[in-house]
C-alpha cells in the first residue's frame, strides 16, 4: 500500500528537512547515513523499498541480506496496519532469523483528529502475529516512544497465521513498536538511533560468540 509516509521517514532522516512534494517509490531507492552509537562508528545503508502490490515481486531482491527491517503503516488508516501481517509473511519466507524489526506508526502528528490505529491495540496484534517467531532471550515486545549494518524499509506490512508461528519459530532477534511523525520530526532521530543501537550490540554478541567457539574448538 501506498501512501503510508515511508518515504518521508527516510527523507526526514537523512536530510532533515520534510516535503508534501515527494513522489511514490518505484521499485526501490536506495541512500546511506553515518552515525556514531556509543563510540562506535556506523553506516546505515537503508533501502526504501516500493509498497505498491505491482512492485511487490520485487521487493525481496533490494532486502534480502538486510541485519533489520522498518515496517510502516498510517496511524489514520486501519487497512495499512492490518498489512503489515503480510509484510511479516514475507519476511519470514524471504529473510534469515537473525533479524531486527521495527513496526512504525507514521503520521503521529495527526493522531488528536484522524487517529483509526490504537497503538495499545496494534502492541497486542503484534504480538499475536508474532507469537513463537522471536527468540525466547530477546522475545519481549518492546513498545518503545519512537523506534546498521543494512536497514530495509519496507511499506506497511501479514500472515503469520496459527499454522506458521506455532511451533519452530523464525527466531527473529527483536519486534518493536513505535509511532513517529515525519512532519514535525517526532521520533524519526530516535528510531534509528534506538535501531543502530540494537544492531551494534547484535554484532557484538555474533562476535564473541564466534570468539568463543574458536577458543573451544
Amino acid at each position: 500500500m501506498q501512501g503510508v509516509g515511508k518515504t518521508s521517514i527516510v527523507h526526514r532522516y537523512t536530510t532533515g528537512s520534510f516535503s508534501y512534494s515527494l513522489t511514490s517509490t518505484i521499485g526501490a531507492s536506495f541512500c546511506t547515513k553515518k552515525l556514531s552509537v556509543d563510540g562506535c562508528k556506523v553506516r546505515l545503508q537503508i533501502w526504501d523499498t516500493a509498497g505498491q502490490e505491482r512492485f511487490r515481486s520485487m521487493a525481496p531482491m533490494y532486502y534480502r541480506g538486510a541485519n533489520a527491517a522498518i515496517l510502516v503503516y498510517d496511524i489514520t488508516n486501519m487497512e495499512s496496519f492490518l498489512d503489515i501481517q503480510n509484510w511479516l509473511d514475507e519476511l519470514r519466507q524471504n529473510m534469515s532469523g537473525d533479524l531486527i524489526i521495527q513496526v512504525v506508526g507514521s503520521k503521529a502528528d495527526l493522531a488528536a483528529d484522524r487517529r483509526a490505529v490504537d497503538l495499545d491495540d496494534a502492541q497486542g496484534r503484534l504480538a499475536a502475529w508474532t507469537a513463537g517467531a522471536v527468540r525466547p532471550e530477546d522475545g519481549q515486545l518492546v513498545l518503545t516512544t519512537t523506534a546498521a549494518a543494512t536497514v530495509a524499509t519496507v511499506a506497511t506490512a501479514a500472515v503469520v497465521d496459527d499454522s506458521s508461528s506455532s511451533g519452530t519459530g523464525v527466531g527473529w532477534t527483536h519486534v518493536g513498536i513505535s509511532e513517529v511523525s515525519a512532519k514535525d520530526d517526532f521520533g524519526i532521530e530516535e528510531l534509528f538511533l534506538i535501531l543502530s543501537r540494537r544492531l551494534v550490540l547484535r554484532k557484538a554478541q555474533i562476535d564473541a560468540l564466534r570468539m568463543q567457539r574458536s577458543r573451544d574448538s
